[in-house]
């Protein structure tokens, strides 16, 4: 083990299996080699060469590095900045999660960044989210397919508010449907009701077919 400096991008560095002859890092003898270090940049980076010869030079892979703008990069280098506080743990090529936002609490990410302005798609193809925001909303959003490093325009197919009631955009397939309980009737044909709303009770099914406008289907034995 050693701790040693390079002039040729990094700070200093401290190494196991590894040294550096000015030109290369060297393997110090016949097994894998690691080292950690922090770069003229600000970065602090983590890397590992696979067991090589003593006296041959290791090419490192880089496996983790924490950015100067506070970013986590594990398997990969994290764009992004530190802008509006917020900070990323960025996973493989495009997986991330993050917090900090003003509006959200913490998310979950696939294939996109906040850069401080918009959010970005870091590669070409689709991109997800899955947020819980500050407010306790859950709120699962997808985007279409593009470019990488375009600007992302959400659409937001699933949100489960903070109270329990869920909105869907979407249709659902389901192998059966079941209410937890019977619901309450609408006390008469124009009571209270939102447009597509649907009760079910013992001897009726109740559709609200406008604002404060109900019909009634009535239900049979056999």
């Amino acid at each position: 083990g050693n701790i040693y400096g390079q002039t040729s991008g990094t700070g200093i560095s401290i190494g196991n299996n590894i040294y550096y002859n000015g030109t290369n890092n060297i393997y110090k003898t016949s097994a894998i080699a690691s080292v950690y270090d922090q770069d003229n940049n600000g970065n602090h980076i983590w890397s590992t060469a696979q067991s090589g010869t003593a006296g041959a030079t290791v090419t490192l892979s880089q496996r983790m590095i924490l950015s100067n703008a506070g970013n986590l990069g594990v398997g990969t280098t994290p764009p992004g900045n530190a802008s509006n506080n917020i900070r990323y743990v960025f996973i493989g090529q495009a997986g991330s999660f993050g917090s900090g936002a003003s509006t959200n609490g913490m998310s979950l990410n696939a294939n996109f960044y906040y850069n401080g302005i918009n959010d970005v798609r870091i590669n070409a193809g689709y991109a997800t989210q899955f947020t819980q925001t500050a407010a306790g909303d859950f709120q699962f959003q997808t985007a279409g397919t593009s470019t990488a490093g375009s600007t992302i325009s959400w659409a937001t197919p699933l949100i489960i508010s903070n109270t329990g009631n869920a909105t869907l955009t979407g249709n659902i397939t389901s192998s059966q449907y079941r209410l937890s309980a019977l619901n309450t009737a609408p006390a008469s044909a124009t009571d209270t009701g939102t447009l597509g709303e649907v009760r079910i009770t013992s001897s009726f099914i109740y559709v609200c077919t406008a604002i404060n406008t109900w019909v009634r289907a009535a239900l049979s034995t056999w």
